[in-house]
Order: structure tokens, then sequence, then C-alpha cells
């Protein structure tokens, strides 16, 4: 049964001057960390890129592209796919199996010895330009994707998919007219569509280049709206009600929105300005996105918010986006991405200190709900509170009941409105108590505003699980 929880204010935390953690003193040399999972089932912070030792604060371990944290110390991971520095791409489950994807191939790791075994006929002679797995949250069928190659003595094609015990031709790629430039990135499923995202020649238009479009099962078909000069860098679902994409596209180039923006199956939304790059906005882009604790997370190369201070991390609460304070030093502005592992938010990129501590390439964020700045709210205009009588509960069959401070007889209007800003459901009532059936919405940050004649309003943030 799905819990509800009613929040109706925000209660200020002090100012404190440490908001992010160092773990251990972060990799050596200039050599970088780029990914970050954690896995529940080793009970480890996992990462990978290019480095080729972790440091701890009495000793430094040789890890090779990849490492784990215990919450303590560094350690390397398993038996070493390779011999010499190279680049580990990212990890992700598997119907149970722990899988790691970098310049090396697709691995799986046999957890009973911990070493990494390579993937069924991966490394035959012609495998061509495979270079991506699945994806960092990977659904029912894992894609590999890359630029056209054979594999596994099949026809030469962009995209195969896999089962977790064979390789096997993905019908809908051989629709892709044939091109020495064709390259296929991110593969995932949307509300009964299956969309795919990279550079290759339109299936539709046939002659134009294109580099997002879906498959609902009746052949290739434009995303209405979905322009994007380039490929997508992350995506996330919530529920299967919001689609979140992020990457290098503006509005002013035709996209959709400013690096980030929500895609509902149908309409796009814009979420605020967006984010921005403003020493360069041509360069500014989004790498990852990541849902925690009913809010939006994105990360990158930006340093704007909907106009406000956002140094390569922000987050949107649903109405507005806000930074986060502290202070990471950037050499170059790019944090590649982020992962929760203990119900703690950690994140990587360029950056070597933290607030203060040396740091190099990762960091713990401890801030709590603390935020820098935040934009003007939209969707629900003036929230406050000002009256926290207004009660919002749960009755355990999927209904909200609210109970508000007034007499018999006064006429209410109330809605529920979500994270883009559509009212998903609206009723009104006459008197203190009324509720709403929730059950058929998914998973996420909803705001509930009751507004009578006079103009006297109350709103409560909710977050159904």
């Amino acid at each position: 049964m799905s819990k509800l929880w009613a929040i109706l204010f925000l209660v200020p935390i002090p100012a404190r001057s440490q908001y992010w953690q160092p773990l251990g003193y972060g990799n050596l040399g200039p050599t970088s960390i780029q990914t970050l999972y954690g896995d529940t089932v080793l009970d480890r912070l996992i990462i990978g890129g290019t480095f080729g030792y972790m440091s701890n604060v009495t000793d430094t371990v040789l890890c090779i592209g990849m490492a784990q944290w215990d919450g303590a110390r560094w350690d390397s991971l398993g038996l070493r796919v390779q011999s010499s520095t190279g680049q580990t791409h990212w990890y992700f489950r598997y119907r149970d199996d722990l899988y790691a994807v970098g310049h090396w191939g697709f691995r799986r790791l046999v957890e009973d010895d911990l070493h990494w075994v390579e993937l069924e006929c991966e490394n035959n002679p012609s495998s061509g330009g495979m270079e991506v797995l699945g994806w960092r949250d990977p659904q029912d069928t894992l894609y590999a994707t890359g630029h056209a190659g054979n594999l596994c003595g099949y026809p030469e094609s962009c995209v195969f998919a896999y089962d977790g015990q064979a390789f096997y031709p993905w019908p809908p790629a051989a629709e892709l007219p044939e091109h020495a430039n064709n390259y296929v990135g991110i593969i995932f499923k949307f509300r009964g569509c299956t969309y795919m995202s990279g550079t290759f020649l339109d299936p539709v238009a046939g002659t134009d280049w294109g580099s997002f479009i879906r498959y609902c099962g009746n052949g290739w078909e434009h995303v209405p709206g979905g322009e994007f000069v380039w490929g997508l860098k992350d995506y996330v679902i919530q529920g299967d009600t919001l689609l979140y994409l992020g990457g290098p596209f503006r509005t002013n180039t035709g996209g959709p929105g400013n690096l980030v923006v929500a895609f509902d199956g149908t309409t796009w939304h814009q979420l605020g300005d967006g984010l921005e790059y403003t020493p360069s906005p041509g360069l500014g882009q989004v790498w990852d996105l990541l849902l925690w604790q009913g809010d939006l997370y994105a990360c990158g190369s930006f340093t704007q918010a909907s106009g406000v201070p956002a140094m390569c991390i922000a987050k949107w609460n649903g109405q507005q986006w806000c930074g986060l304070p502290g202070e990471l030093s950037f050499g170059t502005h790019l944090m590649g991405q982020m992962a929760v592992w203990r119900d703690s938010l950690y994140v990587c990129g360029a950056f070597t200190m933290a607030d203060g501590q040396p740091a190099n390439n990762i960091a713990q964020w401890i801030g709590g709900d603390a935020v820098s700045a935040c934009s003007e709210p939209i969707g629900v205009d003036e929230v406050s509170v000002e009256d926290t009588r207004m009660r919002v509960w749960p009755d355990g069959a999927g209904n909200w009941n609210v109970e508000l401070p007034c007499n018999e007889g006064v006429n209410w209007r109330v809605s529920v409105i979500n994270t883009v800003g559509q009212e998903v459901r609206v009723g009104a009532w006459v008197g203190p108590r009324g509720h709403f059936d929730m059950s058929c919405l998914a998973s996420g940050v909803y705001v509930l505003c009751a507004v009578q004649a006079s103009g006297e309003r109350y709103v409560a943030r909710l977050f159904r699980d």
C-alpha cells in the first residue's frame, strides 16, 4: 500500500559552513572519477572512471578504473578487468547481477569469487562499434548500442537486444536507413512506446538526420515537438506519468527546453527557464538526472538554474529550481554523475576541494534540505501557508482527505498540481472537508492548493510513494 505524507511548511535550518564531505582524499593524478553507483546488494558505493589509485587517509589503493567505498575506506572492486588505466563508463544491476560497461566492453560480476566475466560472444572479431549496454537504470530488456557492427554472427546493426543470457537482433533497428555514421545511444520504454536517441538517418523522413524518435508498435514516428540538435545524455521516468530528459539542447536551437525538460507522452513542459551555462551558453548541458526524496536533481555543465546561481548541480522541487550551498572548487565546470547510497547523495566531477577539504572528484552531500537560492515558483502563484490548520492525510485506500479551517457553508476550489504545473485533480466543495481519489496517480511530488472566493489560500506539498 502506498504511503502518503503532507508537509505544510518548511522549518529553516541553522546556517552552517559544511555542506559537502570528502570520501578519503579521492583519486590521485590527472585522471578522473566519472560514474557512481549505490549498490544495495554489496552495500557499497561503487565508482568508475579513468583513475589508477584511490587515496584513503592513511593509505593508497591500486584500483585501475573500478573501486568501492564501504563508508570508511576505499578498496578495489573484484579482480581487475584491465592491467592499466582505462575508462569505466557505468554500472547497473539487471536480473540480480551486477554489470559494468567500459571502453573494454561489457562485463558481469561473479559475486562468489568477485571476478568479471565477458558476456556471451561479446568479443567476437567483428563486434564493431558497440559501446553502450543498457543504461544506468535498465528496464526489462538491455540494448547494446553504438555505431553499426556485427555481433554474434548476426547482420550488422546499431542495436542488439540482450536478455541476460544471449544477444539477438532487435527488429525495429532494421528499419533504420543504412549509413556509416549512424549512431544509437539511449533506448528506453515509456507509456507503451520505445524511444531512441542518437544521430542517425531518419527512418521516417528517409534522407534527413534524426536524434530522437519512437516506436509504438507500427513503425517509427517522430516524437511530437521533440527536436534535438544532438542526442540526449540522460533520462529518468517518474512513475509512468512524466519523462524527464537532459542533454545539450536549448530552446534557441529548436529544443523543447533548456538542458532539461519534461514530457508526458504528448506534451512538453519546460521546468521554469531551465538551466544555463552563462560563460558559454552553447556549451552547457545536463549529464545526469536523479529523482530523490521527491525532487528532481540535475547535474552537468551549467552555472544557473532558472536565473539563480547553481554551480553544476540543482534540484527542481515541482515549482522552482534551487541551488545547493557549499563550495566545490571546479577546475572545469563539470559534474558528471550522481548516486544515492544509504540514503545520502554522492556526486563526482571535475572538482578538487569540497568546502575547503581535499575531495578529488567525489563528495557526499551532508547539507540536508539546505538551499542557497531558489527561482520564482511556477504552477502555483504566491505559494505560501499563513495558517497551518489545514490538515491533509491518507485513508489507506488511495484517497487524500482534506480538512480546512472554516465554517460550514464556505465554498472552496481545491486542486492537485503535478511537478510541471498541470492540474491533475480539481474539486469543489462546501464546508471544511473533502477528499481526492489519488490511487491512479504516479508516485512523486504534488501541490494541493485550496482557494475560496475571498481569495484566502492554503497550500500543502504532498509526497506520494
